[in-house]
C-alpha cells in the first residue's frame, strides 16, 4: 500500500468514526443489572487458587486433555490434507 492510499484509508476510518458517534446515542445499563452482575462474579481467594494448583491429579487430567485434544486435530488435520489437499503425481 502507498502512503497515499494509507492516508485516504485513515480519513474514511476518520470519517466514519466520527459518523457513528453523532448518530449513536450512548446507553446506560440499568442500576440493578451492574448489581447483579457482581453478584454472579465471584473471584477466588488466594487459598481456593493454591489448592486448586495443589490438586496434582485434576492437574494431569487437564493436561492430558488437551494434549490428546491436540493430537486428535493434528491427526484429522494431516488425514484430510492427504485425503484432499495432496496432489498425486502419476
Amino acid at each position: 500500500m502507498s502512503k497515499q492510499e494509507d492516508k485516504n484509508s485513515f480519513e474514511n476510518l476518520e470519517y466514519i468514526e466520527s459518523y457513528l458517534a453523532g448518530t449513536l446515542k450512548s446507553v446506560e445499563p440499568p442500576k440493578d443489572f451492574s448489581q447483579r452482575l457482581r453478584k454472579r462474579i465471584r473471584i477466588p481467594t488466594r487459598e481456593e487458587l493454591v489448592s486448586r494448583l495443589r490438586d496434582w491429579k485434576r492437574l494431569y487430567i487437564i493436561f492430558g486433555s488437551v494434549m490428546a485434544g491436540m493430537l486428535m486435530i493434528i491427526t484429522i488435520a494431516r488425514s484430510l490434507y492427504y485425503l484432499f489437499g495432496h496432489k498425486k503425481i502419476v
